[in-house]
């Protein structure tokens, strides 16, 4: 037997081991999470006055911690980190807070996303990217691609545009 047929076989024990919610687990969870992203945000704002490397460098670590942070608010929304379903709203709701983003609404899209997912004509994806039977029918003149495109860059000069805004924290 090798070793693909062995992890197919242990599949269902390795699952079951990780599939059980359970409090205490999600509690340490998210407080092995939120002291270092509390711990890193401040470190960040403190290192302002010494270095911009050295924020940088905590900024960086920061968006990983971050990046953990939204995955823990994923898992609350499909009510898969605590046993009570209150318990994984509120904690949707504080890791939320942490990562900007409204965990209430994004939850409500995110389940659309899931019951609809497939169905090109009811949900596109958040990108809502040409495919490949609706890419033949533009041409290089026609006005649905010329917005296209010129969306895509708006979308891409604000995002940069607001960047920029945030950047300046001495006022």
């Amino acid at each position: 037997m090798n070793a693909t047929e062995r992890l197919k076989q242990a599949k269902p024990d390795l699952i079951k081991k990780y599939a059980q919610r359970h409090n205490g687990m999600a509690l340490y969870q998210i407080l092995s999470t939120m002291i270092p992203y509390m711990l890193l945000f401040y470190l960040a704002v403190w290192s302002l006055d010494v270095s911009y490397w050295l924020t940088g460098a905590f900024i960086f670590l920061l968006v990983l911690i971050i990046l953990r942070v939204f995955m823990m608010m994923h898992d609350a929304g499909h009510g898969c980190l605590f046993v009570s379903p209150k318990q994984n709203r509120i904690a949707g709701f504080i890791m939320g807070v942490m990562c900007g983003v409204p965990e209430y609404v994004w939850s409500k899209h995110h389940a659309y996303h899931h019951a609809t997912n497939g169905n090109w004509e009811k949900y596109r994806g958040p990108l809502a990217v040409l495919s490949s039977t609706t890419s033949p029918n533009f041409n290089l003149n026609s006005s649905e691609l010329t917005s296209a495109i010129v969306i895509f860059y708006w979308r891409l000069l604000a995002g940069f545009y607001i960047l920029f805004l945030t950047l300046d924290l001495h006022g």
